[in-house]
């Protein structure tokens, strides 16, 4: 009875044993590098080595295979095999690598070995071709070398690089001056050397005040972090009882600093999973001048200081700015209150897919346009809610809206050209 006990419970272990399944390494994607390569957490202290196959997974799903070309201690660097890699994707390990084969070694000269007899020499044979029949059935198959058509199938559709510092590109000017939607900035700059020239015309039909805007403006990249802003606006009311046809003139000048990265080069920066965030600090000087029949002095002057933080998304972009504002701002004459602090949100929405992949940095595309202001001065009223379509290619943007859709609903139809 007692073998019976101890051959049930060696049973039970052997059992236990070919039942278990050694669960895959798994380790985070740290971040991707510029020329599309992978850095991973994990080292060969943690076994990680040249050759190993990794499936990146994102909300537990697969976005694609990496494999390990170099390995340190602590990190290992993986090439794109198929897919995208985003940083803190989940790589679960599929295939192990194979160590390098060492060197044969150069045997020494030795003497032939002395014949044995026929029956020991058959019996050798035997045992020789019985080993080299076992070594042919352990080989793999030879994998077929796939085709040059199905190479280019298989090679994966990499998403534009923005040039060296510039990530994402900057959007078109606002009518307003720099780069953003129709009239927040975002945090993104034009890059060194780039910019783009705007005009735009914004139509009012008030029940008080009916006028129309000619704006003629440009951005441009006096480096990689700073931007600045030039928009000429021409305001033509129509003549009422209190009001005569007489143009006025507004110039705004703008400046942008984006700042720089915090994490040292070739490290991630510490964001949170799906997003990355840009931050900048910017000013706007608004110089109105009014003709003689508007009894408000021969000039208003405004100044806006705001901190603009844009975040990319899976699906869109958000924008939100913080300001401060304060000068000549209609205070006395409409008694709402202006100065002081206020804030922006915004969020670029893409309509369907990119339809082709242009030069450079940006697809062209359609997107809904959403933004909201706290204090906009400039349109006249408290509180504004704006909305539009924007069409984006390489070199040109278009966008139509309807700013402050509630109560002034003006029509902003607008077109840059980008250089």
């Amino acid at each position: 009875m007692r073998h019976f006990w101890i051959l049930l419970i060696g049973l039970s272990l052997c059992c236990s044993a070919a039942l278990a399944q050694e669960e895959p390494f798994k380790a985070k994607v740290n971040l991707v590098l510029e020329d599309g390569s992978v850095m991973l957490y994990s080292g060969a202290k943690k076994g990680v080595k040249t050759g190993d196959e990794f499936e990146l997974q994102r909300n537990g799903v697969k976005v694609g295979v990496i494999k390990v070309t170099k390995t340190t201690d602590l990190a290992a660097y993986a090439k794109m095999v198929s897919g995208d890699a985003k940083p803190m994707d989940v790589a679960v390990r599929v295939a192990a690598g194979k160590p390098e084969k060492a060197p044969p070694e150069e045997k020494a000269e030795k003497e032939p070995p002395k014949e044995k007899p026929k029956k020991d020499k058959d019996k050798e044979e035997d045992k020789d071709s019985k080993a080299k029949k076992k070594e042919k059935e352990d080989k793999p198959p030879k994998e077929d070398k796939p085709k040059e058509e199905d190479k280019a199938k298989a090679k994966p559709v990499e998403p534009p690089k923005p040039d060296k510092g510039e990530e994402p590109a900057a959007l078109p000017p606002t009518a307003l001056g720099l780069s953003g939607l129709m009239l927040m900035p975002s945090a993104h700059v034009d890059g060194l050397n780039k910019g783009a020239v705007a005009v735009y015309h914004h139509n009012a039909d008030d029940e008080s005040l009916n006028y129309t805007d000619t704006m003629l403006g440009f951005t441009y990249g006096v480096s990689k972090n700073v931007e600045v802003g030039y928009m000429n606006m021409t305001t033509s009311p129509e003549a009422t009882g209190t009001v005569t046809a007489q143009d006025i003139k507004t110039n705004i000048i703008s400046l942008k600093y984006k700042f720089h990265e915090s994490a040292p080069e070739g490290q991630g920066r510490n964001q949170p999973a799906g997003m990355d965030y840009d931050y900048s600090f910017g000013l706007q000087y608004f110089s109105m001048s009014l003709p003689d029949s508007i009894a408000m002095g021969d000039s208003i002057k405004a100044t806006r200081f705001f901190l603009a933080a844009s975040g990319a998304m899976q699906q869109g972009t958000l924008h939100v700015a913080l300001y401060t504002q304060g000068g000549s701002l209609f205070d006395d004459v409409i008694g709402d209150s202006y100065d002081g602090f206020g804030y922006q949100a915004g969020f670029e929405y893409p309509i369907g897919a990119p339809s082709g992949k242009a030069k450079g940095s940006v697809q062209e595309r359609m997107s809904l346009l959403l933004e909201y202001d706290d204090k906009p001065f400039f349109l006249g009223v408290q509180e504004a809610v704006s909305v539009g379509l924007r069409y984006r290619q390489e070199n040109f943007a278009f966008t139509v809206g309807m700013l402050d859709v509630s109560e002034s609903g003006i029509l902003s139809l607008g077109g840059s050209y980008h250089f």
